[in-house]
């Protein structure tokens, strides 16, 4: 990705060019031999170079976010999980004992202190030392301290913590798609391929009449809103007139949302007719493989001298010798 955009040809602005048009440039471009393109002349050498170019490098955009996806979901954060939870309980019992040791200090600790703020006494160093190793030696309760600061985060930044934390967050947001990649066809924002300005204004109608879309925005879409909203009602009033024998159930979630539950719902068997058509299919396939079938039947109809390259070019099969072929 990084050798294409190299040439920053992505960021070039061909917002004139129908997409249409570069698509078809780009197609013809990859599918050419580079003596052919060599020898075009301009401009449409260029073109065919920069719609190629631009082809290539949103195609190696996608994947490489594509793995990253990939990665991000088998390999780094279940991993990461699964090894965090793991760690987490090895040290759960360390981390009890510990806390238990410094609960009853603390305890014996503030006992203590309250009594020296009631009597109004001076504080005795040695006395308070003393009742704190009643419940535990001084080494003990230093350690158990330093065993809690060593477990339990204190706020401290990690820095390959952090840089998983925003890998995660794009992840979450290139699949909920708040953020966009450019040049991109899978993962760029579509809303960016609408028409705007002057360039809607002139095929407005024309659209709107197409889709029958002759009232209001706004009256279309609450139209749309009552149709959905009857629709629910009328599917909430059959679920409750079938009783609880209905395999399929309307939950309201803690978060308010509604959420059609069908896990009662069993798969339905495969019907007879499709058994047969599969049987019946599977017996008037041949019995050879499809590359013996295409030659034999080239053989009768000749069907493959139609096909040529994209260049224009033919095949050089029928220049060699006898022997050779």
């Amino acid at each position: 990705m990084d050798e294409i955009g190299a040439y920053r040809l992505g960021r070039l602005k061909l917002s004139q060019i129908p997409p249409d048009r570069t698509a078809a440039l780009a197609r013809y471009a990859l599918g050419s031999k580079a003596p052919l393109l060599e020898r075009a002349p301009e401009p449409e050498r260029t073109a065919m170079l920069t719609a190629a170019m631009r082809h290539l490098e949103a195609k190696a955009i996608d994947e490489a976010l594509d793995l990253f996806q990939v990665l991000m979901a088998t390999r780094l954060l279940n991993t990461a999980k699964r090894k965090t939870e793991k760690e987490r309980l090895s040290t759960l019992p360390q981390l009890e004992k510990a806390s238990r040791t410094l609960a009853r200090a603390a305890k014996v600790l503030f006992e203590e202190l309250e009594l020296v703020e009631e009597h109004g006494a001076d504080l005795d160093v040695a006395a308070l030392w003393a009742a704190l190793e009643e419940v535990a030696p001084r080494a003990a309760v230093m350690t158990a301290a330093a065993t809690v600061v060593s477990l339990v985060p204190q706020g401290a930044v990690d820095r390959d913590a952090y840089v998983v934390c925003v890998l995660e967050q794009l992840h979450r947001a290139l699949n909920n798609r708040d953020v966009f990649a450019s040049p991109s066809y899978r993962w760029s924002d579509p809303r960016a391929r609408l028409l705007d300005g002057p360039d809607w204004d002139a095929v407005e109608e024309d659209v709107l009449a197409g889709l029958s879309l002759d009232m209001p925005v706004e009256e279309n879409l609450a139209e749309l809103v009552r149709g959905l909203d009857t629709g629910w009602k009328q599917l909430a009033e059959r679920l409750e007139e079938a009783g609880p024998a209905t395999k399929v159930s309307i939950e309201v979630q803690d978060d308010g949302r509604v959420k059609l539950n069908v896990d009662k719902l069993g798969a339905l068997g495969e019907p007879k007719s499709l058994t047969w058509l599969r049987r019946r299919v599977e017996r008037m396939l041949p019995k050879i493989d499809l590359p013996d079938l295409l030659f034999e039947v080239n053989a009768w109809t000749g069907f493959l001298d139609a096909f040529v390259h994209l260049g224009d070019g033919t095949t050089r099969m029928k220049d060699l010798p006898s022997s050779t072929q």
